[in-house]
């Protein structure tokens, strides 16, 4: 798989044609690159895109209540016993203090990088945990590879192509613009790939 700077230089450059770096650095890219990827990230959950989900299989313990996000957690879909195939009901704020009990592992909560499920059950509980992938756009350097498997290459460098040539007369219309070029092109690619709709208790009605 590519990365950052691998695409920098053959898609990006060869558009620019800088292949000398005379113009743009290869930090000012980088910086446009992020800039791009962080706006993908929101669209994938937005669009509810395929390729941008993950999943995660725990086993929560009897007597515990706590579990460990995925390092590239963005946001949940659905918590899921595989037990009972029961969609647990996420709740946070106002909304998880007015719950004064709950069935064993029937309610959860995302709080600072740990899923906190009510009420810890009496025996170990089998669960799942699908969410939207987080590209983590701030880590990304040069030596890194393409985020989501190098799918959504072309529509990230052209972006980034398009920004630096308006580098010189920036104006945020500029950029709301180029933004929204690429959310078009991606959704166009993307967006009616294999979206099932489920039909449960949960975030967003159950939908993912």
């Amino acid at each position: 798989m590519a990365n950052v700077l691998n695409r920098i230089t053959d898609l990006v450059r060869t558009e620019l044609n800088d292949g000398t770096q005379s113009r743009w650095t290869d930090a000012e890219l980088l910086a446009f690159m992020k800039q791009a990827v962080r706006r993908a990230n929101a669209l994938g959950q937005q669009k509810r895109l395929p390729f941008m989900r993950g999943e995660e299989d725990y086993t929560l313990a009897a007597g515990e209540s706590s579990l460990t996000l995925p390092t590239d957690f963005l946001t949940p879909i659905s918590l899921t016993r595989m037990d009972t195939h029961e969609q647990l009901t996420q709740a946070d704020g106002e909304r998880l203090d007015a719950i004064v009990s709950a069935t064993d592992a029937a309610v959860y909560s995302v709080e600072d990088g740990s899923i906190e499920v009510m009420a810890a059950p009496v025996g170990d509980v089998p669960l799942r945990l699908r969410y939207y992938v987080n590209a983590v756009p701030d880590a990304l350097t040069l030596s890194s590879p393409m985020p989501w498997g190098g799918k959504l290459d072309y529509a990230l460098c052209e972006y980034v192509a398009l920004r630096a040539r308006k580098i010189d007369r920036y104006d945020t219309s500029v950029d709301i613009a180029l933004m929204d070029d690429m959310e078009k092109k991606i959704v166009t690619m993307y967006a009616d790939l294999g979206q099932t709709v489920f039909k449960a208790r949960g975030w967003n009605g159950g939908r993912v």
